[in-house]
């Protein structure tokens, strides 16, 4: 399991998702702004396209003030470090005040969207969730789209533009046109374009700009249009500065009049500027930072009234603006030329006051002090890769000099990282083996640590067992620091589940547990759950069942998927005691917080993995092998797995499939194993091969050869035990060693299980089959097995019977209301939250709104929201709000 699995809102400066403010002081454009918005108002994409200075911004923005009262704008501005999942986090921030009806968790989208395949996925939700949202207009605009390196977040643009639907449209402003399907946007006549003929001052603009700007030496309104062809920063240049523009190229022309700008103004403005310029936006506080100049804030009032190429940003705190690109350009290269010896002094200062950690690093990396950057890099990842953030991690550490790329461990640390949540467990080992090898070196204890332990993990999970121990072992001194306490004790729980003894992971658990209850946050108790394969083992049972309370506890309403964790460990755990029912409620709640959660893989095994044995259990053989084949497919398609992995579950459905007596395909299932190597498995799976090696000999009547087999297996297996292999191990020696004669050592071949497991640790019994069971139920004992013992068994096979007979499960679909009124097709009860909710919605309640009242996250409010639209049949909240006025509290 891995933190980075859980969804949580991405980080990112405010000013992304502000639109700039409108100045009194700017020339009405009213044609060319009326027509964007009749663009905006049609629908489909509108596309503003030109070189820098155009406008472009300025017009969008007022544009989309003239559109009509309640249009729901998302305003996105976008920068060099946005990929995919940093578009979509903003996107999803952007949207959040229109409460749109996400039927999945909205901050998931953008680590889904990194998952191969998965891009069509996300804009099928973010479509479906703008179709159903009640605004009378709707915009997304994307600004400075031109600056996006990540060729995934177009793909995702046109997969929106293609099927946009009414009534939202797609508004693009952009320096170089965007690599979309435009011409066939055009053919469907869905394309809006404004480019330069279009976005340039018509003669009476440029007349209205010279008489709020221009000196009485300035050149005629025509004379200005000859020379700039309407080009509005050249425009604003030329009235600025002393001398006119000329027909060069228009970035030098930029240049050379904004030095004659800048020459004019008072030499302790130029100073300030020089140096706040590194900001991507200058706000007073973050100013008097970098510049030491207590004066920010006056020099910010002045750029903005002298109109220095900075856009005001709508952000209530404190004043704040934006140097137009061009400028801020101008700026970053006289500073670079003129105050060399400044820059990493300043782009230090900046990353002090830089609360985005993209853009902290960003610009240590500038500065060239690469140990800070490191150390950024590092302690940023967590909250990167949440959202999908891995190739973003990736792509800052390659900007790294080659020879710290190759020597640095907390690099090698990041890559590992990165590898964790997709279970790249050879690219994790690598990588952090070169962490510990480095902080070996640099001594540095706490990274160590957690290199260390991690690296345990990814070879313990390539079936590099006595390595894994080998580094364990070598780890010394804990520090006192609970994340990494709770670290090594995970580690040591798969060292432990891999290699013994017996009581190893339930001890592991137990600690784990004391650590994690001194106040750890819902992030690490979801980051260090136990894995479900260890379930059975001695002394497990009662461990879990802690982690699995006290981990609810921790989750509460706000952390969904510690909850789904918690509670697939809980159905776990039901049904190894054989209560099938109670598991089939608990997976149900799994099931909700799964697909609101996007189906992460992390929960997709054990979940893959329980419906397959519930199935079994069950006598349900159609769709058991269905979902083996399933969970045998997924770890077929990964490498980084098959090689420890491909025998467990080759063993289970075969072990499962022979439970059915269904031997034809237990004997297929048997022969892929024994082609399959065994040289990367854990210790248990050379016991489990035995064990269906044995069952299969007992079949054809090779009694011998099946005792042969069973006997070291059973001896062994308590000791490494997953899955339930040391019961069946016993069971089908038992059954071996009665059909030699012996009924003694029969009735010792089952002692451990009637001591130890007669209970409720029986899942392991179960998946063994009824018809062993029965065998051993009716065999003669010649007074060998106690009164107790024959009792256990009976019991056993009285319950294996009953699963298979069909008894009622949670799964029937609720058809009728406590009061007996029968509801519609498809309808289910809502919970008491859900109805207070609903009563909320219709009284026109936001989800911020709702949240305060109840006394709840945002968050969960979306959640609730989902559940009503989809226990309901609804679309909207509309709907939603209608049903509530026709049919009361709903359905209860």
């Amino acid at each position: 399991m891995s933190a980075v699995d859980a969804p949580v809102r991405a980080t990112f400066p405010v000013t992304k998702i502000r639109r700039p403010l409108l100045r009194g002081s700017l020339v009405d454009r009213a044609r060319v702004e009326a027509d964007v918005a009749a663009a905006l108002l049609h629908g489909g994409v509108t596309l503003l396209s030109a070189p820098a200075g155009w406008g472009k911004t300025v017009t969008l923005a007022r544009a989309l003030a003239r559109l009509p009262d309640g249009a729901a704008v998302a305003w996105v501005s976008l920068d060099e470090d946005d990929d995919l999942p940093r578009l979509i986090g903003c996107l999803m921030a952007a949207l959040d005040p229109f409460d749109l009806p996400w039927r999945i968790d909205p901050d998931a989208l953008a680590a889904i969207a990194t998952q191969p395949g998965n891009l069509r996925r996300v804009a099928d939700e973010l479509l479906n969730a703008l179709a159903s949202t009640e605004a009378p207009l709707g915009v997304l605009a994307f600004d400075d789209l031109h600056r996006v390196p990540d060729r995934r977040a177009f793909e995702l643009l046109d997969m929106l533009a293609e099927q946009l639907p009414q009534p939202w449209t797609l508004a693009l402003a952009t320096r170089v046109d965007p690599p979309l399907a435009l011409a066939r946007l055009r053919v469907r006549g869905e394309l809006s374009e404004f480019r330069q003929p279009a976005l340039a001052f018509a003669p009476a603009e440029v007349q209205a700009l010279r008489d709020l700007l221009g000196s009485r030496g300035a050149p005629a309104g025509d004379e200005l249009l000859a020379r700039t062809e309407g080009w509005p920063a050249g425009l604003r240049l030329c009235l600025s500065a002393a001398r006119p523009a000329s027909g060069e190229a228009q970035r030098l022309v930029f240049d050379y009049l904004a030095e004659e700008i800048f020459s004019e103004l008072p030499p302790a403005l130029q100073g300030f500027l020089l140096k706040v310029c590194v900001l991507h936006e200058l706000r007073a506080g973050r100013c008097v930072a970098v510049a030491q100049d207590p004066r920010a804030l006056q020099w910010l009032e002045d750029i903005e009234r002298r109109g220095l190429f900075a856009s005001t940003l709508d952000v209530a705190d404190e004043l704040t603006l934006r140097l137009h690109d061009l400028f801020r350009d101008f700026l970053l290269d006289r500073l670079r030329r003129e105050q060399p010896e400044a820059w990493a002094e300043l782009q230090q200062r900046a990353a002090a006051v830089e609360t985005d950690p993209l853009r902290r690093i960003a610009h240590l990396l500038k500065a060239g002090d690469w140990d800070a950057a490191e150390r950024q890099l590092l302690d940023a990842v967590p909250g990167l890769l949440p959202h999908g953030g891995g190739a973003q991690a990736l792509r800052l550490a390659a900007q790294f000099p080659p020879e710290r790329r190759a020597a640095s461990p907390r690099l090698a640390l990041v890559r590992g990282l990165v590898a964790w949540p997709g279970f790249e467990w050879r690219t994790m080992q690598e990588a952090m083996q070169l962490a510990v090898d480095g902080f070996e070196r640099t001594g540095e204890a706490g990274p160590l640590v957690m290199a260390r332990a991690l690296n345990v993990l990814a070879l313990t999970a390539t079936g590099r067992i006595d390595e894994g121990r080998a580094q364990l072992l070598a780890l010394g001194p804990v520090p006192p620091v609970p994340a990494l306490q709770a670290q090594v004790q995970v580690a040591n729980y798969w060292s432990v589940g891999a290699s013994g003894p017996a009581q190893g992971p339930a001890a592991c658990v137990r600690r784990l547990v004391d650590i994690l209850s001194a106040g750890a946050p819902p992030a690490l108790w979801f980051s260090c759950a136990p894995h479900f394969m260890l379930i059975g083992r001695e002394g497990m049972n009662a461990a879990l069942a802690q982690y699995v309370s006290m981990a609810r506890a921790a989750a509460g309403d706000g952390h969904a998927p510690l909850r789904a964790v918690a509670n697939i460990l809980d159905a776990w755990l039901l049904m190894w005691r054989g209560e099938l029912d109670a598991a089939a409620e608990r997976f149900a709640e799994v099931d909700g917080d799964n697909r609101w959660l996007g189906e992460p893989r992390n929960l997709r095994i054990p979940m893959q993995s329980f419906r397959c044995l519930w199935h079994a259990l069950r006598g349900e053989t159609a769709p058991f092998l269905a979902l083996g084949e399933a969970v045998l497919a997924d770890v077929d398609s990964d490498p980084q797995r098959r090689g420890t992995w491909r025998g467990v579950y080759l063993y289970m459905i075969a072990r499962l499939a022979a439970g059915l007596d269904d031997w034809a395909v237990a004997g297929r299932y048997l022969g892929e194993l024994q082609r399959t190597p065994a040289d990367q498995e854990w210790p248990y799976m050379a016991l489990a091969r035995a064990t269906l090696a044995g069952q299969f000999a007992l079949r054809a009547g090779r009694v011998q050869a099946a005792i042969d087999a069973l006997r070291p297996a059973a001896a062994g297996a308590h000791e490494v035990d997953s899955f339930g292999v040391h019961a069946t191990s016993r069971l089908l020696l038992a059954q071996a060693e009665l059909q030699a004669g012996d009924a003694p050592r029969a009735a010792q071949a089952l002692a451990p299980l009637l001591g130890a497991q007669g209970r409720d640790e029986i899942g392991g019994v179960l998946a063994t089959g009824a018809t062993v069971l029965a065998d051993l139920v009716a065999a003669d004992w010649q007074g060998a097995l106690d009164a107790h013992g024959l009792a256990v068994l009976q019991r056993w096979l009285a319950l294996s019977r009953r699963l298979r007979a069909g008894s009622p499960t949670a799964t029937v679909e609720v058809t009728a209301a406590p009061g007996g009124s029968p509801l519609p097709p498809g309808v289910h009860p809502l919970s008491e939250r859900e109805q207070e909710v609903l009563q909320r919605i219709a009284e026109g309640d936001s989800n911020k709104l709702i949240a305060r009242q109840l006394d709840l996250s945002p968050h969960t409010v979306k959640r609730h929201v989902a559940n009503i639209l989809d226990k309901l049949c609804l679309a909207s909240r509309g709907q939603a709000a209608a049903w509530y006025r026709a049919n009361g509290a709903g359905p209860t």
